[in-house]
């Protein structure tokens, strides 16, 4: 009631006085504004994060592992959905998640295997059944989860590294997130790099699947470079990632991140174009020495949106000071 009244009494000196007119409009908004926060403070109540999603001893020795890496979750162990997300281990599979179709054909390729050409595929819930899929170690999957005391995993591939809570499984076939190969298939389409990928023929760790052919003047190069050969990454975020290459001769960077547009990739300080590989992921072409190599996402979506808010305020600011000029020269008329 004492909201109301208060309104009440600031619309009326806002409609009756030109003077007290923009002090009564800046109560109101403060009035609003007290509603709504002590309202919301009220309604939504607050927990700390540890008391919803407390850090079981799994979790802190999923989190004690070097990464980055990706954990599978078996689907008969009744684990609950999206549930590492809080702890920023990442799951292949979830609920209502957003992934490109690329990703999805690959989750479901995994799962249901060649079946998917005939129209097999996940909906909004997506659970691996089938965690001794091959396509599970390019996805860099090093771990499998389990339920507390399940059986252990059909395949002897697997070793447990941890019991409690739940069972974690390491997968020693997963490929790192960023690693180097020397050789390089073509298949034009995904149904066919699908295909290759989970073909027994396929040699994750000397090949790499693309879409296009490479240079020919790449591929002829010769040139060699002693020492090390391996991948390092720097910094690993969302939107950027830095990492350093050194190869002994010329080979393709693969990252097992997905490709989609907006990424683009700079190579000692030059700009590389990225290409598709293993039918959802990123590669680029490098030459023999050692790279600095950076991935970074910018969308043109982005950059549009940036130009049109600029325009946005740039209008909005303008009618405000047209609006107030023109307030002005009413009131001195008055």
């Amino acid at each position: 009631m004492g909201l109301t009244l208060a309104s009440a009494a600031l619309f009326a000196v806002f409609a009756a006085s030109v003077r007290w007119r923009r002090v009564a409009f800046s109560l109101l908004v403060v009035l609003l504004a007290v509603d709504l926060i002590g309202f919301g403070l009220r309604y939504n109540t607050r927990a700390r994060p540890e008391e919803l999603y407390p850090e079981t001893p799994s979790i802190a020795f999923l989190k004690s592992r070097p990464g980055p890496f990706r954990v599978a979750t078996d689907s008969r162990g009744g684990f609950l959905i999206n549930g590492l997300v809080p702890f920023g281990i990442e799951e292949i599979g979830g609920y209502s998640s957003f992934y490109p179709e690329r990703a999805g054909r690959l989750l479901a390729y995994a799962e249901y295997g060649a079946a998917v050409f005939g129209g097999a595929s996940f909906d909004r819930w997506v659970q691996l059944s089938r965690t001794d899929s091959p396509l599970l170690d390019v996805m860099n999957v090093r771990y499998i989860l389990t339920a507390p005391g399940a059986a252990p995993l059909g395949s002897e591939r697997f070793r447990e590294v941890f019991r409690g809570d739940m069972g974690i499984w390491e997968n020693p076939e997963a490929m790192p997130r960023a690693y180097l190969v020397h050789n390089a298939v073509v298949r034009r389409s995904a149904g066919e790099a699908l295909a290759t990928l989970g073909s027994p023929a396929f040699d994750k760790r000397a090949m790499v699947v693309l879409e296009e052919d490479p240079d020919p003047a790449f591929l002829a190069d010769v040139a060699r470079a002693d020492g090390f050969e391996g991948v390092t990454i720097e910094r690993y975020s969302p939107d950027a990632i830095a990492l350093t290459a050194t190869l002994a001769s010329r080979a393709w960077l693969v990252l097992a991140d997905t490709w989609y547009p907006g990424w683009e990739a700079v190579v000692d300080g030059a700009p590389v174009r990225i290409q598709r590989a293993n039918a959802n992921f990123r590669a680029l072409p490098l030459r023999a020495g050692r790279h600095r190599v950076e991935f970074v996402f910018r969308p043109p979506v982005v950059r549009r949106g940036r130009i049109v808010s600029a325009v946005g305020v740039l209008l909005l600011t303008v009618g405000l000071v047209f609006a107030w000029r023109r307030e002005r020269r009413g009131t001195d008329l008055t």
